[in-house]
């Protein structure tokens, strides 16, 4: 585990700004961890839970680059692409999700958030490791 000693206040502000940067710097393999496993669990939910006819939805599943939200850096997994129709895979998701009303009454499959809570804790797991590994080297 990281440990630093310091002396005085500017030793002490140069150990956290170290800190700080090699911190930003896993950011990006730790995220990439998580949503290698999410991926892999919401396209096998979509398989399972939803069995659509092209499959196209499972195969479509995949992850963002890393980026910048007012949060803090985040990656984000979903349905990516558009369909033959010009439908956007993620719309058809979110519909397939929670439903829709209307001329077509689709009920709720929850098939992705299923899928984010079961592998909740290897996801975690996995971004650990990564995180206490690269704090090792």
């Amino acid at each position: 585990m990281a440990s630093f000693n310091v002396v005085g206040l500017d030793e002490a502000e140069m150990a956290l700004l170290a800190h700080q940067d090699r911190a930003a710097m896993k950011v990006h393999a730790v995220l990439e961890a998580g949503a290698k496993i999410l991926v892999a669990a919401q396209r096998s939910s979509a398989r399972t839970r939803l069995r659509t006819r092209t499959g196209q939805l499972a195969r479509n599943i995949g992850k963002s680059k890393v980026g910048n939200t007012q949060y803090g850096r985040n990656i984000q997994v979903y349905p990516q692409g558009k369909r033959e129709s010009g439908a956007r895979n993620a719309h058809v998701g979110f519909i397939l999700e929670y439903g829709a009303l209307g001329t077509k009454n689709i009920d709720p499959r929850e098939w992705m958030e299923k899928a984010n809570a079961e592998v909740e804790d290897e996801v975690n797991a996995a971004m650990l490791g990564v995180w206490e590994e690269l704090d090792d080297g």
